[in-house]
């Protein structure tokens, strides 16, 4: 079975590097990106089961990012996790209405970040499934 592809977008080059550390050791095929606007590409690219993306990407807000990604057909399908410091229940809410799969909070533990993905591409695997049958 091949690993699980996950793309990370984050501006802070040491969040960006812990994630790529600690993902690809629990062995998951990760990318990386800094910007919002390299997001829908880099899915078009490499077609991973999950994009992690913090809020604040500098070009563009993890907002606008999920609606590019979820409004794009060849993207839309794609988990998105949003990893972000604001916490209020506001941002949650908004985040689910742009069309994010889930919301987590930093610092995080890397288990429950692992959780969530892991979730997340299942679900996605077995709407595949019905899809494909």
């Amino acid at each position: 079975m091949s690993a699980i592809r996950i793309l990370v977008a984050d501006d802070n080059d040491d969040i960006l590097g812990f994630l790529m550390f600690v993902l690809s050791d629990a062995g998951y095929d990760v990318r990386t990106v800094r910007t919002g606007s390299e997001i829908v590409p880099a899915l078009r690219r490499h077609r991973p089961s999950v994009v992690l993306m913090d809020m604040q990407l500098g070009d563009m807000d993890g907002l606008d990012a999920t609606r590019a990604i979820k409004s794009d057909p060849t993207t839309s399908h794609t988990a998105v996790i949003v990893y972000s410091a604001h916490a209020q229940q506001s941002d949650h809410d908004a985040a689910r209405t742009a069309g994010c799969d889930a919301y987590l909070v930093k610092p995080s533990p890397i288990d429950h970040i692992i959780g969530t993905i892991e979730s997340l591409h299942h679900r996605r695997d077995a709407r595949q499934r019905r899809a494909d049958a």
